[in-house]
């Protein structure tokens, strides 16, 4: 049986850890780095081997490169140096292939280009009659090139149709520009955002205004790029379609690239232990151990071990259906006969348990077969010590029935120290079919659901103590915990299948 309660457990993570090289971080650093290793945990772009830290130079000042000892790659290859041994991945995160910064998301990194070709003449000086005719200045050829890779080129684009958004609306006095910058997961926002359309005099307005068109970009300022033909290379320096899908995410790696020399060294993600709560009252459910080379559990809460625990076996009468076998087979039942089952249930509190059971009088489903509970309501003792049981009850207790026979409606069939036993009656449903029709899978297999409700009362040892603890809380003005709990769930038992 498993039970799963995704609505009312929350997942909190405390340690990550990265079984390669035995690291692992707490959760303050997880959230700062973005659930990445930062040691030297790096694979290679080729495999999935890890490379370690080599030094070019000085062995203390460095420069410092990533190299693979299994296939002699190293970050030489796509033109990486680092300056420190440690932190790799910040220095990665700022590192284009072959050298170079990485450019601002702040801005638009082609903000410091074409700054003199947007310029208005009007803002020059006057030429003087000297200077009329001498020639043109060729522009530095040294100035650098405006980066082409798709994050920049995806900046500068967005800052430019927000430029153009902006001036465009800014005749529109029915589409304001701060519209651009509204959060849509606010109501209000939303609100703001309806009004502009369902105001019939605003729409009336804005189809009589002649909107300005937006152009689209031309410049390389502005992002725009004419796309080159392919260039050719070589089988070598070709990538693998696996290679490329460990690009991903694209902010981290090249999910664009096509060569080697495009590929960026991917961050390792590290695994996560989690511990679960109650939403509730915030109660630990699981809570595993800190080692990271051990599996076991601090905490472990199992459902089973605060719910009965249910048994169903073929009642032993003479001339019944035998038990199942040692190979776990199931038990076939004939058709449109009544088969009696002994349910048992086992208490795992220290308290009482009240117990109601329902259950649908036809099974839901294609064929309905008709179930009875002879005892849906009863009690069940308390998880005491097993002494208990013998000192208390007396030897001849739970022989009553063990021969079989007619069984009693409102009646137990046994009962004992923490464990109570109830008798379901079954009638399979027939199943016809046509000759060489086979049947849809375990279409003749008899599942019963049953809906259980659990009522106890919390109680101390010792009363005294439980007194004092109800005065101290009557004296604060607090409201008074009778300790009485309530559980109801549904549950599903397999039968066996009907013979057909």
């Amino acid at each position: 049986m498993k039970i799963r309660l995704t609505l009312v457990i929350l997942d909190q993570p405390f340690r990550s850890f990265l079984l390669s090289i035995s690291f692992t971080a707490k959760n303050a650093t997880i959230s700062s780095v973005q659930d990445v290793c930062q040691k030297k945990s790096t694979p290679s772009i080729v495999h999935t081997a890890c490379m370690i830290t080599t030094s070019v130079g000085d062995s203390k000042e460095g420069p410092f490169i990533l190299n693979c000892n299994h296939c002699m790659w190293n970050t030489l290859d796509i033109g990486i140096k680092f300056d420190k041994a440690t932190g790799i991945r910040a220095q990665m995160d700022e590192l284009a292939n072959g050298g170079k910064p990485k450019p601002s998301t702040a801005k638009s990194p082609y903000s410091a280009h074409d700054q003199l070709s947007r310029q208005s003449s009007l803002s020059r000086p006057p030429f003087s009659p000297g200077e009329q005719f001498e020639t043109p200045q060729v522009p530095d050829k040294t100035m650098p090139k405006p980066p082409t890779d798709a994050t920049s080129r995806f900046n500068a684009l967005k800052m430019f149709y927000k430029e153009q958004i902006t001036e465009s609306s800014a005749t529109d006095a029915a589409f304001p520009t701060s519209t651009l910058d509204l959060a849509y997961s606010s109501p209000s926002s939303l609100q703001r955002i309806m009004s502009i359309y369902t105001n019939r005099e605003s729409s009336m307005k804005r189809a009589r205004e002649k909107f300005t068109i937006m152009r689209e970009a031309r410049t390389p300022s502005e992002g725009f790029r004419i796309a080159n033909p392919p260039e050719s290379f070589g089988y070598d320096k070709s990538i693998t379609a696996s290679q490329r899908a460990f690009q991903y995410p694209s902010f981290i790696g090249n999910a664009n690239a096509t060569k080697i020399s495009d590929l960026r060294p991917m961050p390792t993600l590290m695994r996560t232990k989690r511990s679960k709560r109650c939403a509730a009252c915030k109660h630990i459910l699981t809570r595993p151990e800190i080692k990271i080379s051990s599996a076991r559990y601090r905490i472990k809460l199992i459902a089973l071990n605060y719910i009965p625990y249910v048994t169903v076996v073929p009642l032993p009468a003479s001339g019944g259906l035998p038990p199942p076998g040692p190979d776990g087979a199931d038990i076939v039942l004939p058709a449109s006969k009544p088969v009696q089952f002994i349910m048992t249930l086992r208490n795992p509190l220290f308290e009482d348990v009240s117990v109601s059971l329902g259950s649908p009088s036809v099974t839901p489903g294609k064929h309905g077969h008709r179930v009875t509970i002879l005892c849906p309501q009863f009690q069940i003792g308390k998880n005491s010590d097993a002494w208990d049981d013998a000192l208390n009850n007396p030897p001849n207790r739970g022989m009553v029935n063990s021969g079989g026979g007619e069984q009693i409606a409102g009646k137990l069939y046994d009962q004992g120290r923490n464990w109570v036993s109830i008798v379901l009656e079954i009638v399979p449903a027939s199943i016809f079919r046509k000759q060489g029709e086979e049947l849809d899978e375990d279409e003749d297999v008899i599942e019963i659901p049953v809906r259980v409700r659990l009522e106890w009362t919390v109680t101390d040892e010792d009363a005294a103590i439980e007194r004092r603890k109800k005065e101290k809380v009557l004296d604060e003005g607090e409201d008074v915990d009778d300790g009485k709990r309530e559980l109801s769930y549904w549950m599903v038992i397999g039968i066996g299948r009907v013979d057909c």
